[in-house]
């Protein structure tokens, strides 16, 4: 028969190992956390505002100069500095005269050669590549690229300009131009 002194031990151990159990259990037994989580509701009044043409490109503003590398691919590309000097309306302009009811806006550009030799800048055969948006959410092609420089040699400076035909009550917005030679499309913002 286990004597007094012999239980008392063992019902000592036995409480060291539930309190043991117990802390072990409590040191294994994940952590809970309470994550709160809030929703929040913003309102916006959303106003129709003029369109723009949603193209990937250079954003530049009226005499902001900027520099495109032009060349053929494979060649060494040459640094040429464009510049939008103005746009302007008008009813004539040259050969071009506005039909009843538009008026033309004239983009005026310069282009410089900051290279070591002659390059090529825009396409003049390429109509489509120059766009305007106006006002009102329509888009006009351009009338003429036959007025913009193409090639320029080292240190040497050239203006053009291209033509657009837009109803007379409408103002531009933005213009999207193509620098051919470089591979890069341009946004005038007006």
């Amino acid at each position: 028969m286990p004597h007094k002194k012999e239980k008392i031990l063992f019902g000592a151990a036995a409480a060291v190992m539930i309190v043991l159990a117990f802390l072990v259990g409590v040191s294994v037994a994940p952590e809970h956390r309470v994550t709160v989580t809030s929703t929040v509701t913003l309102a916006r009044t959303v106003t129709p505002g003029p369109p723009v043409i949603t193209v990937k490109g250079q954003r530049v503003k009226i005499n902001e100069t900027f520099t495109v590398h032009c060349g053929l691919s494979g060649e060494a590309k040459i640094p040429v500095q464009v510049t939008f000097l103005g746009v302007r309306y008008a009813d004539k302009v040259e050969i071009y005269k506005a039909d009843k009811g538009y008026k033309l806006l004239v983009v005026e550009v310069s282009i410089r050669n900051v290279g070591f030799k002659e390059a090529r800048v825009f396409d003049r055969t390429s109509l489509r590549q120059w766009t305007v948006s106006v006002d009102k959410g329509y888009t006009y092609e351009s009338k003429n690229l036959f007025d913009l420089p193409e090639k320029v040699r080292p240190e040497e400076v050239k203006t053009g300009y291209v033509v657009f035909e837009i109803l007379a009550d409408t103002k531009a917005v933005e213009v999207y131009a193509r620098v051919y030679w470089a591979d890069v499309d341009v946004i005038l913002q007006v």
